[in-house]
């Protein structure tokens, strides 16, 4: 009696161990995967979302230039879009966008740069001193530090110095700028630290001798000019 009360107990814990295994297997199937697995497509997820394009307030188009600039070891481009007439020198990014839209139409390097006519508003820089200089900037380093800063005199003296921001951005962007409303000094100084922390300090404005854009830097460096000038107007 012993023996078969002790046969139906195995038996039945045969059975409860069956079912519980049973169990486990049907919930491995359904949710498809083990832990490891589960962590693949987690890490899946993850590759998804980092190759998102970003977001409008992080424009940063294709600029095929760029690879001249780091061939020539150059950490920033400069174009020369022409200059507002006497009438318009007061004229300002905000008001008149389709007055300087027509300028960068009619520069000729729509083809060329083929994002000029798509910059946003962001990347519009206007110094706000009836500037009449119409540039294109373009740092060499997609994760560069821009910052603008106004220039003035010194009090008392001819000396010029640096005065408040009027601009900065951390996207390496290109972006364009007005100002320069005399011939005679610059108005503002572009600083632009690069992701290895080489900084370029240069102030952007055109030659008193024959007219083009002022490339060098007071510490010697040389910003890199895309602007296409008439046949022996640039000084050697």
């Amino acid at each position: 009696m012993k023996i078969k009360i002790l046969s139906l107990f195995l038996a039945v814990a045969m059975l409860t161990a069956l079912s519980a295994c049973s169990g486990g297997g049907k919930n491995v199937n359904v949710s498809g995967s083990d832990s490891s697995s589960s962590a693949n497509v987690a890490e899946g997820t993850d590759d998804t979302e980092s190759t998102q394009p970003p977001s409008d307030d992080q424009w940063n188009p294709v600029v095929t230039q760029r690879q001249l600039l780091a061939d020539e070891g150059s950490m920033c481009g400069v174009l020369y879009l022409g200059y507002g007439s006497f009438e318009t020198y007061n004229y300002n990014f905000k008001d008149n966008r389709e007055y300087f839209t027509e300028i960068i139409r009619n520069s000729g390097y729509v083809d060329s740069f083929d994002f000029l006519l798509s910059v946003p508003d962001e990347y519009w820089v206007d110094t706000g001193n009836g500037g009449s200089e119409f540039y294109l900037i373009i740092p060499a380093d997609e994760k560069a530090k821009v910052e603008i800063y106004s220039l003035g005199f010194k009090d008392g003296s001819t000396d010029i110095e640096r005065g408040e921001i009027l601009y900065s951005q951390d996207t390496g962007a290109p972006f364009l700028l007005k100002c320069n409303y005399s011939d005679l000094f610059p108005e503002c100084e572009i600083v632009i630290t690069d992701s290895k922390g080489e900084v370029l300090n240069w102030r952007p404005g055109l030659s008193l001798r024959d007219g083009t854009v002022i490339n060098t830097t007071e510490d010697g460096k040389t910003v890199h000019d895309f602007t296409a000038y008439p046949e022996g107007t640039k000084e050697e």
